[in-house]
């Protein structure tokens, strides 16, 4: 992540500004999301260590069913995929089964933004009325993303 920042006569840091802003967009995708199997891969295999990866097969099987709602952000500048957020709706509820966001593109809102759309798409394409989700107690940024879903 890029840094604006001040140094001393020392060669020392004496300030410190926000990171700079990645301009993005989210998308949803309401179908035929297996098209993007190889973006998704690619930064699946770059975002989760080997155990935590979908990239083996997981995720091309959950990206055939025709329950899942998937969103992905992309940055502007290149169109490059920097995040993804794929629930699989059961009935009336959606369940967050994945969130990925390129380590270089963290703190930027993506995964909010990407949240915001599924659960939209999930309530009015998928008429579901509640959401569910599994994480770490000590995953402390994304307990402190999903602290905005009431």
């Amino acid at each position: 992540m890029a840094y604006e920042c001040e140094y001393n006569s020392d060669g020392e840091p004496i300030e410190q500004s926000a990171p700079v802003k990645l301009a993005f967009h989210v998308e949803y995708i309401a179908n035929n999301a297996i098209k993007l199997l190889d973006e998704l891969i690619a930064l699946e295999k770059a975002t989760f260590k080997k155990g935590d990866s979908w990239a083996d097969g997981d995720l091309a099987d959950h990206l055939k069913k025709r329950n899942i709602v998937l969103a992905v952000a992309r940055l502007q500048a290149d169109g490059k995929l920097c995040g993804y957020v794929l629930c699989t709706s059961t009935g009336v509820n959606i369940h967050v089964a994945k969130v990925a966001v390129r380590e270089d593109c963290r703190r930027q809102g993506m995964a909010r933004r990407m949240m915001e759309a599924v659960l939209q798409a999930a309530a009015t394409v998928r008429r579901a009325l509640s959401s569910t989700l599994y994480v770490a107690v000590e995953n402390t940024p994304a307990v402190e993303l999903y602290k905005f879903v009431d």
